[in-house]
C-alpha cells in the first residue's frame, strides 16, 4: 500500500454570552503560538496558495485513505494512520487560512478572513471543510456538552471539573496520547492539540474580539472554566472511518 504517511496536527456551543475583554489582557491573533515555535511544532501559520486549493488537496488525501482503508484487511491499522493524516490536514491545510478570522457572536462565515466566525462555527466549519460530513449550522448551535457527544460518536466523553488550565493540561500529558481534540467549556469550544508535551488551543476567541489564534492553552485566559469536555479527533476510530466513509455525522438533540 503506497500511501503517504502524513504526520502532523472543541466544541460546540455558542461562543462566550458577552463580548467579553479582561481587564489587563491584550490578545491579537499575531500573539499565536510564541513558544513552542509554529515550525517546529508543525502548526503552520502561513497559508498556501488559496483555501480552494488546500480543501482540494485534503479531499484527495481523504480518498487515498477511503481507497486504503477499503482494501485494507487491517483496517485499524489504517484508520490510525489516516487519523495522523486527518490531523494534519486541519493543522496544515484548513487551519492556518482561519488564523486572524475575527470572531462574533454570530458569526458563521464560509470563508476565512471574509466576514466573522463564532467560536462553534469554527470547529464545524473546519471539520467540514476537511471532508467531515456534518451538517455545520446545526452542530455549532449545540451546547458544548451535546456537541461533544455529537463528535465522539460513541457518546465517550472526558469530562473534567474544577481545574485549572494547568491541571488541565497536565491531565492530557499524563492520560491521553498525542492528537487533535475538540474541547467544549462553560461558554466556549475550541480544539486542543497535544503534542510532545506542548497543549495547543486553537479556536476563535471571544476575548476583545480577537478571532481564530493557537495558543498556549495554559495561559490563554479563554481556556479557564469550569468544565473542560474533552473528545478525540484524530485519535477517534469511530470518527476517522466516518471520515473515510463520507457517513453523515448523527445530530444529537440535546439534552
Amino acid at each position: 500500500m503506497l500511501i503517504p504517511y502524513y504526520i502532523c496536527i472543541a466544541l460546540l456551543t455558542s461562543c462566550a454570552q458577552a463580548e467579553t475583554a479582561i481587564p489587563g489582557t491584550n490578545i491579537h491573533p499575531t500573539d499565536t503560538i510564541a513558544s513552542p515555535d509554529s515550525i517546529s511544532m508543525g502548526i503552520f501559520r502561513t497559508p498556501g496558495s488559496s483555501y480552494t486549493a488546500a480543501r482540494s488537496r485534503v479531499s484527495g488525501i481523504r480518498f487515498l485513505w477511503a481507497e486504503a482503508y477499503r482494501k485494507s484487511t487491517n483496517k485499524d491499522s489504517v484508520l490510525q494512520a489516516a487519523g495522523r493524516a486527518l490531523e494534519n490536514a486541519l493543522v496544515k491545510d484548513i487551519f492556518p487560512y482561519w488564523y486572524g478570522t475575527p470572531w462574533d457572536f454570530e458569526g458563521h462565515t464560509d470563508t476565512p478572513d471574509t466576514g466573522f466566525i463564532a467560536c462553534g462555527y469554527f470547529v464545524s466549519t473546519t471539520l467540514k471543510h476537511a471532508g467531515i460530513n456534518l451538517n455545520r449550522y446545526k452542530l455549532a448551535r449545540k451546547s458544548a456538552l451535546t456537541g461533544c457527544r455529537i463528535l465522539s460518536i460513541t457518546g465517550d466523553i472526558i469530562r473534567l471539573r474544577n481545574k485549572s488550565p494547568q491541571q488541565v493540561a497536565d491531565y492530557m500529558r499524563e492520560n491521553l496520547n498525542d492528537g487533535l481534540y475538540s474541547v467544549g467549556l462553560d461558554y466556549h469550544v475550541g480544539f486542543v492539540l497535544l503534542r510532545d508535551g506542548y497543549v495547543v488551543f486553537i479556536h476563535s476567541s471571544f476575548l476583545n474580539r480577537s478571532g481564530v489564534m493557537a495558543t498556549n492553552a495554559v495561559t490563554d485566559p479563554a481556556f479557564v472554566s469550569t468544565n473542560h469536555i474533552l473528545v478525540p479527533i484524530s485519535t477517534s476510530a469511530p470518527l476517522v472511518k466516518k471520515w473515510l466513509t463520507g457517513e453523515a455525522i448523527d445530530i444529537l438533540p440535546d439534552r
